[in-house]
């Protein structure tokens, strides 16, 4: 008899825990972002929004709810915004009510931020079963999905591959219909960040000290240079050079044709933001709890903000403001010509994630378990 009541008990536990998960609904239909968020930050410049202004986007129209922290940036389309936790689910929300619509999921915390192709969702989990998956989110079901170990950098694409880097040191392009591998690039040290891809070239950082470029077809090498300390930021890239923070603190450009230094500059502390460019700054955050707007061409600083906390979040800049999140948990919108504060907003838990700007609104996740949306 005691046997039997313990067994319903536990029965009834675990129905109730099975009643409060999210589960994942098929989504009739998927209209995708006109450009498809096929990298990190959706910008081979880093997250530049050309003809985008922003300075009147102030106001919190609402702030999604998630059952975990989320370190990721979220990604968005016409039907939805997306952002990964740490208890596993993609979570998706209405752009206009916040309420949350779907939750897929995985079988690890998600890792980093997704990319989104052709009405599929790709994305990295671990760290307890790595793996990287695409969900076709029409019906919910797995394009593929393969082991690797250690994957926690962001996963990027073009119309037909998939690259990433893990924490073996191992660079990998994959197939993003098939998952099959295709090449595979050893360095000596962990990859911890997404590449940038530019012109039938790969360029991504590691912790070895060196900056790798790559032809994108066959993963052969075509230059690496040393700058100077382990690179943990995701580089941007235009046509004349590769833009890039380092853990000894400073920020480096160095020609794109072959790794050769052109400026470098020095922040007061570590570097693991992300540099940002437009047609005539790089903008990046620093451990040292400022955010930095540097000359493109030359180097020189052209203004510094000082938050209250280390700054891991890349910018997002537009034509008139410059937004970041901070350790302080606050998200900071910037007047971009001056640095000078436009507005802040607090949020109960640091920001690890990079703010993002969709039609009309800026998204930001906080550890605190909330997606928040502001808007004009």
């Amino acid at each position: 008899m005691r046997k039997c009541v313990i067994v319903i008990l536990l029965g009834l536990f675990v129905a109730m825990i099975s009643s409060c998960a999210p589960t994942f609904k098929k989504f009739r239909t998927i209209n995708n972002a006109p450009d498809e968020w096929s990298m990190f930050r959706n910008s081979l410049r880093g997250y530049y929004q050309k003809d985008v202004y922003g300075s009147d986007i102030r106001s919190l129209a609402w702030k999604g709810e998630m059952k975990a922290r989320s370190y990721t940036s979220p990604v968005a389309t016409a039907s939805y915004v997306a952002v990964g936790a740490r208890d596993s689910y993609m979570y998706f929300f209405d752009l206009e009510q916040g309420e949350r619509i779907n939750a897929y999921k995985f079988e690890s915390p998600v890792a980093q931020s997704p990319m989104i192709s052709n009405k599929i969702l790709y994305s990295a989990a671990g760290p307890d079963e790595n793996f990287v998956t695409g969900i076709n989110l029409i019906n919910g079901k797995p394009v593929f999905k393969k082991r690797y170990p250690d994957v926690q950098a962001p996963v990027v694409g073009d119309q037909q591959f998939l690259y990433f880097g893990d924490h073996a040191g191992i660079f990998y392009c994959i197939d993003k219909y098939s998952g099959t591998e295709m090449w595979s690039f050893k360095t000596e040290g962990q990859i911890l960040n997404a590449p940038a891809i530019y012109d039938g070239v790969i360029y991504f950082g590691s912790l070895d000290e060196n900056l790798y470029a790559l032809d994108k077809e066959s993963g052969d090498l075509i230059w690496s240079a040393s700058p100077g300390g382990a690179l943990n930021s995701a580089p941007a890239v235009d046509s004349i050079a590769v833009y890039i923070g380092s853990y000894d603190g400073h920020i480096y450009t160095l020609d794109i044709s072959d790794g050769s230094l052109i400026w470098k500059s020095e922040t007061g502390a570590q570097i693991t933001s992300s540099p940002v460019i437009d047609d005539y700054n790089v903008y990046i955050g620093s451990n040292d709890r400022s955010m930095y707007c540097l000359e493109k061409s030359t180097g020189r600083r052209v203004w510094d903000f000082p938050s209250d906390g280390a700054i891991n979040s890349a910018p997002l800049v537009l034509e008139d403001v410059v937004v970041f999140g901070s350790i302080d948990g606050r998200m900071y919108m910037l007047d971009k010509n001056t640095g000078a504060l436009i507005f802040s907003h607090e949020t109960e838990d640091m920001i690890r994630s990079s703010p993002i700007y969709f039609n009309g609104k800026i998204f930001v996740s906080s550890l605190d378990k909330h997606l928040y949306c502001f808007s004009r």
